[in-house]
């Protein structure tokens, strides 16, 4: 339907043509490409290519890096063309401005964690992602963090990431009440990368369910 939700939904994680045709057919707002070396999700540079070729703009991309050097991000930028880059590691704000791109900055939260210290130094982020944090993984972990931690006053736009699927985005939406939502293992087959069509819509009727 042409109803607009009033939460976007990320998928991301993408690995194939085949899933970002699918994703875009069932109605997410953006696909997210991961180019961080120590990821099952990464995408080589032509499949990336390929991929936003074949969905031709009609949903937002983002490149997602942990920590890159400077060359990998414009390596991207040039040869794939993206719309947005996103930054989950533990890169500066001056690095992630860099790019003239605009770039979403995620965090992992942990108890204790500043969000207001977060959202100054990241002020010029075009969203702000929260997400669980696991170690070497960085996200698609399948693990939710407790969202009693979520800001209660915010300016920004912010994603709500870490451990959603079906079972529980509706719940976490009404607690959080965020920009959108990211989901990355939540909509795979068993082990991944690849994407399993019914979790995807799924997913999709949830958070239509409860944005309605």
């Amino acid at each position: 339907g042409t109803s607009t939700m009033s939460v976007a939904v990320k998928f991301c994680g993408i690995t194939t043509v085949e899933d970002a045709i699918q994703a875009v057919d069932l109605g997410c707002s953006a696909i997210g490409l991961n180019f961080y070396e120590h990821s099952r999700r990464l995408v080589p540079l032509k499949t990336a290519d390929e991929i936003v070729r074949s969905i031709d703009g009609t949903v937002k991309t983002v490149a997602v890096f942990v920590d890159p050097r400077v060359e990998e991000v414009v390596n991207v930028v040039e040869e794939v063309g993206v719309d947005f880059l996103q930054f989950h590691g533990h890169e500066p704000a001056a690095f992630c401005e860099q790019f003239q791109v605009p770039f979403v900055k995620a965090a992992s939260v942990t108890e204790g964690f500043d969000f207001e210290e977060f959202s100054v130094k990241y002020h010029r982020a075009q969203a702000l992602m929260l997400d669980s944090f696991r170690g070497l993984e960085r996200g698609g972990t399948g693990r939710t963090f407790d969202w009693a931690l979520w800001p209660k006053y915010v300016k920004q736009r912010i994603i709500l990431a870490g451990g959603l699927d079906a079972t529980n985005v509706a719940q976490a939406i009404k607690q959080t009440n965020p920009w959108a939502v990211d989901v990355a293992s939540g909509i795979e087959k068993d082990g991944g990368p690849a994407k399993d069509a019914q979790k995807m819509e799924a997913f999709m009727s949830e958070v239509r369910r409860v944005a309605a």
